[in-house]
């Protein structure tokens, strides 16, 4: 495997991993989950920091008393989709000179 697919699968997965964090964290919200109990709480310690960026961009917009959705996490998961996506073309450009 070349240095290029490496890099290339190691951006995936770390992409892979945020998207699955960032949508845990949209659901749980969304599903008005309580934000108390451990597993949740882990959840959102792990996936605010990746939102914190994006923080302010758009208001929570409330389904009720506990369902939040939250658009923010929703353009936080595409930026780092496009992200990874540029990095990706990146690398490919720079390998694809040598």
């Amino acid at each position: 495997m070349s240095t290029s697919e490496t890099l290339v699968r190691v951006i995936k997965i770390i992409v892979g991993i945020v998207e699955v964090l960032l949508g845990l964290n949209a659901i749980l919200k969304l599903l008005g989950a309580l934000p108390t109990l451990p597993l949740f709480q882990f959840i959102y310690d792990i996936s605010n920091p990746l939102i914190s960026p994006f923080s302010g961009i758009f208001q929570p917009i409330l389904l009720g008393e506990r369902f939040v959705l939250d658009l923010t996490v929703l353009f936080a998961m595409i930026a780092y989709l496009i992200l990874g996506t540029i990095f990706i073309k990146l690398i490919e450009f720079v390998f694809s000179k040598k």
